[in-house]
């Protein structure tokens, strides 16, 4: 799935999932991906904002457990697992 150095991905806080990919490759090949990719790295996964078409804004989301006014604070309730990604269902509209 890449040709990256791990180390520099270790770098990296998290990975993401985004309209894009999700409405390209469908979202079960892609989360399936892209979940085995971040575990592999020990990484948590994000719902992530790329997008190409206007209609796919917003369609995947993150839910914190928790407000947060930092990121140090985002940091944090990410990498504890705090929070649930949401796909819309009109995601392939």
């Amino acid at each position: 799935m890449n040709e990256l150095d791990p180390q520099l991905l270790c770098r990296l806080d998290a990975f993401d999932l985004n309209g894009k990919d999700l409405y390209q490759q469908g979202i079960n090949e892609n989360s399936e991906k892209v979940y085995g990719f971040a575990e592999n790295l020990e990484k948590s996964v994000v719902g992530g904002s790329d997008t190409h078409h206007f209609m796919q804004y917003g369609c995947i989301v993150n839910e914190l457990e928790q407000e947060c006014s930092t990121i140090d604070e985002l940091k944090k309730v990410i990498f504890e697992g705090r929070y649930t990604i949401e796909i819309s269902s009109e995601l392939h509209e």
